[in-house]
């Protein structure tokens, strides 16, 4: 069963209250992106050296670790496979964590081949904000910028306390990317480096669809078949323990015109404490260049991905969305991990993936009567978290496990009421 660990709620209150885009903003006044997103050129279990100087994450910080793209058609298994690790510190171009990472991410079973190239495997770190609490405003938006061939389209947040939602979270269309060509070249680059078979009726190893010379070129596939002739596979896993964007339709030429294919879905991964939704998540294909009425249109992108953990999830009005663009566009993958539900997760399209086994985390609490700091030690005395407060009601929260641990409770002004405890309660 697995702990949920909403973050440490670092970042503060957040409220978004203007479209914004967290690879571009901050919306807690930070001087970089709230998610700021490198390349990774080489990878070992415990650090990762990135294209760039790791500017906007410290030591402290979670950070999101994902294959985005293949190497190659037969180099597609880590494709999908991620995790989230702590930062212990940052080097010159390089990134540490304190633990070791678990999944491996390069060819052939191994971390090799990692890199920008496009016969690299294509992984990135990311950061992941910790909000206190979120607040996503009626009418307005919060998103990522569209994957780019390099990086981007995943929004992935942790909020602490409660994730109001009464917008929208949407990535729709910033999934993998259709093309135009000569001949109607294929849907995506999908969880490859290549794209599709020119005119041809096989879809694209990665999922898109397949470009047509003449015609309509092939609908992405993704959760589903895309559909249609030329149609784009299925891929993928209903638990998203591994996660994909959603795949890009097939071009098409003709009348000497290219029409490009339509994009695919991006991901979204959130995790909060509390859910409270009112508005939507949205991941969903975007449509072909082209009137569907026009017998040589483009291929419509597939729905991407949206995976929600939360303690208590209510969903009020709120709908999840990973459609595809047209009929015959696949769907995308929804999953949902929760340990209390509220209503249901029936507006949601395709049905999510349900899990209610999520644990809540553990913590700790108690009452101080002068200025003090509280200390989290494990039972071999490994520092584990603090707080610091005049007096009243302390609480550390997100324990890995329920103990037990140490706890002291060290006065600013004196050396009294120094406390050990040896125990641990769920929230």
């Amino acid at each position: 069963m697995a702990v949920l660990n909403t973050g440490s709620g670092v970042d503060g209150d957040a409220v978004v209250s203007v479209d914004t885009d967290l690879h571009t903003s901050s919306l807690v006044g930070r001087s970089h992106p709230d998610m700021v997103c490198y390349n990774v050129t080489f990878l070992a279990s415990q650090s990762a050296t990135l294209n760039a100087a790791p500017d906007g994450i410290t030591a402290g910080d979670k950070v999101l670790l994902i294959n985005l793209q293949g190497s190659g058609i037969t180099q597609t298994d880590n494709v999908g496979n991620w995790e989230i690790l702590d930062v212990a510190g940052v080097g010159d171009s390089s990134v540490s964590f304190v633990s070791p990472k678990v999944n491996i991410y390069g060819d052939n079973g191994s971390d090799n081949n990692i890199g920008t190239a496009e016969s690299n495997q294509r992984v990135v770190i990311q950061r992941i904000p910790q909000y206190n609490t979120l607040t996503v405003n009626n009418g307005y938006s919060l998103t990522c910028s569209a994957w780019n061939h390099d990086r981007y389209g995943v929004l992935a947040v942790m909020c602490k306390g409660v994730l109001t939602m009464n917008g929208q979270i949407g990535v729709s269309a910033k999934g993998y990317l259709g093309y135009g060509g000569r001949y109607g070249v294929g849907g995506s680059y999908g969880r490859t480096a290549y794209n599709g078979g020119y005119y041809s009726s096989n879809p694209n190893q990665g999922g898109g669809g397949s470009g047509a010379a003449q015609g309509r070129g092939g609908n992405a596939g993704y959760g589903t078949v895309g559909g249609g002739a030329r149609a784009g596979a299925e891929y993928g896993s209903a638990n998203l323990n591994k996660i994909f964007f959603g795949s890009a339709g097939g071009s098409t030429y003709a009348s000497y015109s290219t029409h490009t294919g339509a994009p695919g879905g991006g991901i979204i991964i959130v995790i909060a404490g509390e859910l409270n939704c009112n508005g939507t998540f949205a991941s969903r294909g975007q449509y072909w260049e082209t009137s569907p009425v026009d017998p040589d249109h483009s291929g419509g992108g597939a729905g991407g991905s949206i995976l929600i953990k939360a303690g208590l999830v209510t969903m009020n009005a709120g709908s999840l969305d990973a459609t595809g663009s047209w009929s015959t566009a696949a769907v995308g993958r929804i999953a949902v991990y929760y340990n209390t539900l509220n209503d249901s997760l029936s507006n949601s399209n395709p049905t999510a993936y349900e899990d209610s086994s999520l644990q809540l985390p553990f913590k700790l609490s108690g009452t101080i009567t002068q200025p003090s700091e509280i200390r989290v030690y494990t039972e071999d005395w490994t520092f584990v978290d603090s707080q610091s407060l005049n007096s009243g009601n302390w609480e550390i929260g997100n324990l890995p496990s329920e103990g037990p641990f140490h706890v002291i409770a060290v006065p600013n002004a004196s050396s009294e009421n120094m406390i050990g405890y040896k125990s641990v309660t769920a929230l």
